[in-house]
């Protein structure tokens, strides 16, 4: 069975930012479990009408030109969009602010290997997506 590197830091985290979501788009978010590979699934007057995925970065949102975010999780969130009809979110507490990328149709990103090499666990190398931080708005 694979590791799980979720700490409760990460899921005070993951609650700020949803946080902060909610009042700023007058959404409410619940956690999703696990086997729905992101983090919220938002509604709006009792109504489903997105899935979200939050990160938080220590660094400002501009420092890099682009943002990994697991090919998964990313296609996952694009699967909800087209067979379910809900906007697909990703969210990411920079230190200068929350910005989010909100999936289009036709958006289509450069596809390389990355993730975590830091803990020597090879299923960390994955995948990503490069999501064009150009893309991202703040919240």
């Amino acid at each position: 069975m694979r590791q799980i590197y979720e700490t409760s830091l990460d899921l005070e985290n993951e609650k700020s930012i949803a946080e902060v979501i909610e009042d700023a788009c007058d959404l409410s978010l619940r956690k999703l479990s696990m086997k729905y590979f992101l983090d919220f699934i938002a509604f709006r007057n009792g109504k489903a009408v997105a899935v979200v995925e939050v990160k938080k970065r220590h660094n400002n949102h501009d420092t890099y030109p682009t943002l990994i975010l697991s090919l998964a999780k990313y296609n996952r969130g694009v699967e909800f969009y087209r067979v379910n009809g809900l906007k697909f979110i990703f969210a990411v507490q920079f230190d200068d602010g929350c910005f989010f990328y909100e999936h289009q149709d036709g958006d289509k990103f450069q596809v390389e290997l990355g993730g975590r090499f830091d803990r020597c666990d090879g299923e960390d190398i994955e995948p990503v997506v490069h999501i064009p931080i150009s893309r991202m708005k703040k919240i």
